[in-house]
């Protein structure tokens, strides 16, 4: 615990040192507001906005789930869809951004609620520390198994008496994310790198996407189908419920805001950076998804939209470029420039939802504190926290081997856990109208109220849309699952809270209780 000082200067934003009024006493924190500095700071601005585009993968996610739009919508979803989500989510990385810069730290959203919510914060921490956590859990096996059904789409596309089997996509998928845990295990130094890179290849390949399938398409869509054509097949009577059910991939692709959040202490001035990135992410990804996708329509004509739905590959982007450009080498090509960002959204996932592990156990949460909290003294990574992100979505994959309806259900669950992350911070500052001890690099000032409010509204409405199942009539193989998912959640989180988390969350000095 830091010592008693007389009152400083309030947070600043650039991680000076500030002094918090608690109570009789006066607690001087830093810009790790009291905890110890334990991972390296090998992250650039531009390793880290390459995090961040990874983080919040827009057009990347979307383009290996175009199945999912295709049943649920057709173009008419494809296309306006990332319009209904995108402003919705820049609401959402204002209102985390200004939080971010207020608390710079690898806890985010926990944190946040924590610091915000007074006594009772730390309760409410405690769930959002959960649902964060379960998240991007749930990322890694979705990631995993797109990953693997693009691989078995090029396998099928060279050899089209080949089958996959489900067991077929679990192991392969579970071979990614064996890969990106081990990259974050003994690759911490090629991590920042990585994402480097990947800031360069994410739009390479979008300019690939972009200019090779219209480019090479002897007949065009005309804008009649791309702009009008809506595809209903999932036997909704509504429209309008089909439309939003099928919007929950989309909405995946623009969640992970606070990927970046988690790199804090891995990033030089996190207070004014982490912002940077929030932000930039879904305006950069949105410019990005609405241009690939209107391309990629045009290079599908009407009468061979068809051949996607019904195609043996079970991947559509293979599927899309063999149409247009008539090469196996050419759709081979472009699903390996792909395939890299995948492999590259597996090692995110597993580095964020470790960082999410380890700054839990660090503050007394999640299960077995003292064991998952531990830094590796010469890997200098969390490593116990890295097994335990491969061990849970190695069970939540297993999901896939019993359905394979639970892929549409882990999409579900997985903006719905995220929405509920970021609900309880924003509700919690609006319920202290706006007011805290610690000032913010990133001020909304007057038009905070009206983003935070708007952006809580859109999340507590389309998550309750995404707990609806895909499609009609319901049975055991078509059912939404997410339900379950965030029940089993809930009570896991509520069990645990009353065991051992009351009595030992936040308890060891690592910070202080901020009195509304």
């Amino acid at each position: 615990m830091a010592q008693e000082k007389p009152m400083s200067e309030a947070y600043n934003g650039k991680g000076d040192e500030i002094a918090v009024d608690v109570g009789q006493s006066t607690e001087l924190l830093d810009d790790n507001f009291g905890r110890k500095q334990e991972l390296e700071r090998n992250f650039s601005i531009w390793s880290l906005i390459g995090a961040a585009f990874i983080g919040v993968p827009t057009w990347s996610v979307i383009v290996i789930s175009l199945n999912l739009g295709i049943y649920q919508g057709g173009p008419a979803l494809i296309i306006y869809g990332p319009i209904s989500v995108a402003p919705f989510s820049l609401l959402i990385s204002l209102s985390l951004a200004e939080l971010a810069s207020m608390f710079p730290t690898t806890g985010g959203p926990q944190e946040w609620s924590y610091r915000l919510g007074g006594r009772p914060g730390v309760f409410w921490s405690w769930l959002t520390a959960w649902a964060n956590l379960v998240g991007w859990a749930i990322g890694l096996p979705l990631v995993g198994i797109a990953t693997s059904l693009s691989i078995t789409g090029l396998a099928v596309l060279y050899n089209p008496n080949y089958s996959p089997k489900t067991w077929h996509i679990f192991l392969i998928g579970e071979g990614c994310i064996a890969v990106g845990a081990i990259i974050n295990i003994y690759g911490r130094k090629l991590v920042p790198l990585i994402d480097h890179i990947g800031f360069y290849w994410y739009f390479i390949v979008l300019l690939i996407l972009v200019i090779v399938p219209i480019s090479t398409a002897d007949t065009k869509a005309t804008p009649e189908f791309v702009f009008k054509t809506f595809i209903n097949s999932t036997g909704w009577s509504s429209d309008f419920v089909c439309y939003m059910t099928g919007l929950n991939f989309i909405a995946a692709a623009f969640i992970g805001i606070d990927s970046v959040t988690h790199l804090a202490e891995e990033v030089p001035r996190p207070s004014v950076n982490l912002p940077r990135a929030i932000i930039l992410a879904p305006i950069v990804g949105f410019i990005a998804t609405f241009t690939m996708l209107v391309c990629i329509m045009f290079s599908i004509p009407a009468d061979s939209f068809e051949s996607i739905l019904t195609s043996p590959i079970g991947y559509p982007l293979i599927q899309i470029v063999l149409n247009a450009t008539e090469s196996r080498t050419a759709s081979l090509i472009i699903t390996l420039l792909v395939l890299y960002i995948s492999v590259q959204n597996i090692m995110n996932c597993c580095q964020i939802s470790s960082r999410v592990i380890w700054s839990f156990a660090r503050d007394g949460g999640f299960i077995f504190p003292k064991f998952f909290r531990e830094v590796h003294p010469t890997l200098a990574a969390p490593v116990r926290a890295i097994y335990a992100v491969w061990a849970i979505g190695t069970v939540l994959m297993l999901l896939f081997l019993g359905c394979t309806s639970a892929f549409n259900a882990l999409t579900s669950a997985f903006v719905i856990m995220f929405h509920i992350t970021y609900c309880i911070p924003i509700v919690i500052f609006l319920l202290r109208r706006r007011t805290s001890p610690f000032t913010t690099g990133f001020p909304l000032g007057k038009f905070g109220f009206a983003i935070n409010t708007i952006a809580v509204a859109y999340m507590m409405f389309t998550s309750v849309m995404f707990f609806l199942p895909g499609f009609m009539p319901v049975d055991g193989l078509n059912m939404n699952y997410a339900f379950g998912i965030v029940g089993v959640t809930a009570i896991i989180a509520l069990t645990s809270w009353f065991i051992t988390g009351r009595e030992n969350y936040l308890q060891d000095g690592a910070g202080v209780v901020i009195s509304l």
